[in-house]
């Protein structure tokens, strides 16, 4: 079977957003969990909860899931309609 050079793009998108979901439960939500659990005073995890820094990761994170998602409409546009 021969795979069209927008299947390949579509799929590519794909493992780009599975891998940053991924990298985003890793480096966000684990690390706020285990602040959680860690009582207050441990110096441990200090350096990595900055005021703000959290935020502004939160914020570059969802600019780039909604560009992935533009992107892949476009893509998927683009694969259903092909050119005649």
């Amino acid at each position: 079977m021969k795979a069209r050079g927008g299947t390949v793009l579509a799929w590519s998108l794909y493992e780009l957003g599975a891998t940053s979901f991924a990298m985003n439960l890793l480096s966000l939500h684990l690390p706020l969990d285990i602040a959680g659990r860690v009582t207050r005073g441990s110096e441990k995890f200090s350096l990595a909860f900055k005021p703000g820094r959290i935020t502004r990761l939160r914020a570059t994170r969802d600019g780039f899931v909604a560009e992935c998602d533009r992107l892949a409409d476009v893509f998927r546009a683009m694969s259903d309609n092909p050119p005649a």
